[in-house]
């Protein structure tokens, strides 16, 4: 019985699916079109706080439009941990770019957070999950 309650606290369930589907699209559409206010909008807050704390450089330097030469697509569930109704989720998107001489294709982890049991999500980059400045390492519920 301890299992399932351990499994059942590792999934999603299907409005949980459904929200974060549709986020997940979202935040694909403001990261590959370059919509800098969505993409913020979309950004868990705690990252966003965390530039501008950095300063309007810094802020603009994450998030203006040059900076995002890659292209992401597919987004697999790699991971789900949750804790109350706090949930992590890490997903592995193929980011795609392009030099002069190639096409690049490489894995690239992004990570959905909800705080309110997968009614609304946001999301980081993988070096801003790992950051403990942005999630301390107590709260960081996916690990690696």
């Amino acid at each position: 019985m301890l299992l399932l309650g351990v499994l059942a606290s590792c999934s999603l369930n299907g409005k949980q699916e459904a929200t974060l589907n549709s986020a997940k699209m979202a935040y694909l559409e403001a990261r590959n079109n370059n919509k800098v206010a969505m993409l913020v909008k979309l950004t868990y807050a705690d990252a966003v706080r965390y530039y501008q704390k950095q300063g309007n450089d810094a802020f603009k330097e994450r998030f203006k439009p040059e900076n995002n030469q890659a292209f992401f697509q597919s987004g697999i569930v790699k991971q789900v941990e949750s804790r109350g109704d706090l949930i992590h989720v890490q997903f592995e998107f193929e980011r795609i770019t392009e030099t002069e001489f190639e096409i690049i294709a490489e894995p690239a982890k992004v990570y959905a957070i909800s705080v309110d049991n997968g009614e609304h999500w946001k999301f980081l980059d993988k070096i801003e999950y790992d950051n403990p400045k942005i999630i301390p390492n107590n709260k960081r519920l996916i690990k690696g």
